[in-house]
């Protein structure tokens, strides 16, 4: 963490955090460094493939691995839920999030 670039030291929080992730003002305070200049090294990972940035009123940052790992998760349920239940359309995102 303290010889590691700032995408390295990014990373490695972001692994730290897991599924929940981080949002940009905590991630600022953790690294002592000013959003817009971590928000320019954010534009860099999603291209590599490493985070994703989840906008909305509150910027989130999730590692890649952990937000390609809750995709699957969520396929899954959506399958299980169609075997389950053939006729009916889909379910709820509220129903989603509980499961």
């Amino acid at each position: 963490m303290q010889k590691g670039s700032l995408q390295e030291r990014i990373s490695v929080i972001l692994e730290r955090v897991g599924f929940t992730g981080i949002n940009l003002q905590c991630l600022a305070f953790r690294l002592g460094i000013k959003t817009k200049k971590i928000r320019e090294t954010l534009e860099i990972l999603p291209s590599s493939k490493k985070a994703f940035l989840l906008d909305g009123d509150d910027t989130t940052v999730i590692s890649a691995h952990f937000f390609n790992q809750f995709e699957e998760i969520i396929i899954k349920k959506v399958i299980e839920y169609h075997k389950k239940n053939p006729l009916k359309e889909a379910f709820s995102k509220k129903s989603l999030k509980f499961r």
